[in-house]
């Protein structure tokens, strides 16, 4: 166990401890004072290579320090387009290319105290396969058609091996609803779907109870890549009978 005074300088620290040896045979141990971490997330949620447009989304993860926070960012091979100063950007990648999103979190109260983290962005983002949904259900016993209730169940493969493949990956559901200004949709529902052990490339399953289900609902897979979608239709009998693969990167 290591105690730090309070008030100890922020850095990297090397000690070292012979409790029974003598000297020359001493061991050796690094530890670091931090004030605050920060840790970067990336998605892609937009792509139109005909516009020249692979738009990533970056959060900021702070723990430690106190608000308010001072955030830079920064990136090679791409633009940051929105957000700068703020816990979340956009950052423009043109197609094809590969980079990185930097971060460097301030404490605005204490200057010393600071953070840094960085993303790496992939040139060709993985794209994922998904299966078309199998779900089980029956209408609801009042016979009310839009109260009915099933699992879903959906499977997404990589279309190529990961090198260090994610642990879980996100699924949302959704329902387009066409009578909303804009052809807006309601609620979305998000869960996580969990590698399947040794499987290359990776299999992520991901399961879920949804009601309201009659009319057209789209699912998206979400990864620290690409995005794909899938559309299927529920009936009046809560059966799944149509899907529309659609690889895309978004809800229309």
């Amino acid at each position: 166990m290591i105690t730090v005074p309070t008030g100890a300088a922020f850095g990297s620290y090397v000690g070292n401890y012979n409790p029974e040896f003598g000297q020359g045979n001493e061991k050796f141990y690094e530890f670091e004072v931090a004030c605050m971490t920060v840790q970067i997330s990336a998605s892609e949620v937009e792509r139109d290579e005909a516009m020249g447009v692979v738009l990533h989304e970056c959060h900021a993860i702070v723990q430690g320090g106190t608000a308010p926070f001072q955030y830079t960012w920064s990136s090679v091979g791409g633009t940051i387009v929105s957000g700068q100063g703020t816990p979340v950007v956009g950052v423009n990648f043109p197609p094809g290319t590969s980079g990185s999103v930097s971060l460097t979190v301030t404490d605005a109260n204490t200057p010393a105290c600071s953070a840094t983290d960085t993303v790496s962005v992939a040139a060709n983002p993985i794209e994922f396969t998904i299966t078309n949904p199998n779900g089980d259900g029956t209408g609801d016993p009042s016979g009310t058609r839009d109260q009915m209730r099933f699992a879903v169940s959906v499977e997404a493969v990589a279309n190529q091996p990961l090198p260090n493949p994610p642990a879980t990956i996100s699924f949302q559901i959704r329902r387009p609803n066409p009578g909303a200004p804009g052809g807006g949709t309601v609620s979305v529902t998000q869960v996580t779907g969990t590698l399947v052990a040794g499987s290359s490339p990776p299999e992520y399953h991901g399961s879920w109870d949804v009601t309201r289900t009659l009319g057209r609902w789209r699912i998206k897979v979400e990864s620290p890549h690409r995005s794909n979608t899938v559309n299927f239709k529920v009936d009046k009998r809560g059966q799944i009978v149509a899907v529309a693969n659609n690889q895309c990167c978004g809800f229309s």
